[in-house]
């Protein structure tokens, strides 16, 4: 019988493990980050920890380590436009239907 992996069981490495922790520490105030953006604190959570778990796929592209919170803050703000899709301005278009076009 195939055994069902439990959370101790994981090992995350050293670096991985710093950055979560940073990240977790400052919890509160990006989940609040988000919950101004997509105006439901069940969506901003769902953002938080897909966003948590890009950071840890490209950990080893951070190269210093006081750029982490700038660097998550873009990953949020990336996520949020992938959530909800980005508009283009009225006036990239001459043509006002195009601008209410969804760009993703």
């Amino acid at each position: 019988m195939k055994k069902i992996m439990q959370p101790e069981d994981v090992v995350i490495p050293q670096v991985e493990s710093e950055i979560i922790n940073h990240i977790l520490d400052s919890q509160k105030k990006f989940i609040s980050f988000l919950e101004s953006k997509v105006k439901n604190r069940e969506v901003a959570e769902d953002i938080f920890q897909t966003s948590v778990l890009k950071v840890l796929k490209k950990s080893k592209d951070l190269k210093d380590e006081e750029a982490l919170i700038p660097w998550f803050y873009q990953i949020l703000r990336n996520s949020v436009d992938d959530q909800l899709g980005v508009f283009v301005p009225l006036r990239e278009f001459k043509n006002p239907y195009l601008a209410y076009r969804k760009f993703v």
